[in-house]
């Protein structure tokens, strides 16, 4: 199972990530992802998520 996550960072330098949907594919996240327009989301495997095996938004983060 995939999690489709999406980082906001704010002006104050801190980051948070929201978890928007769960798929059973990455294709099925990838597509939610694309269909909804995120620009700062990325799928994760959920179990990744859940153990901190994944890159925090605030390293994603463009500026």
């Amino acid at each position: 199972m995939y999690a489709l996550v999406l980082s906001i960072c704010y002006l104050g330098g801190s980051c948070d990530e929201l978890i928007i949907d769960a798929f059973h594919t990455e294709l099925q996240c990838l597509a939610a992802m694309d269909e909804q327009r995120l620009r700062h989301a990325s799928c994760y495997p959920i179990e990744d998520f859940i153990d901190s095996y994944w890159t925090p938004a605030h390293e994603n983060a463009d500026f």
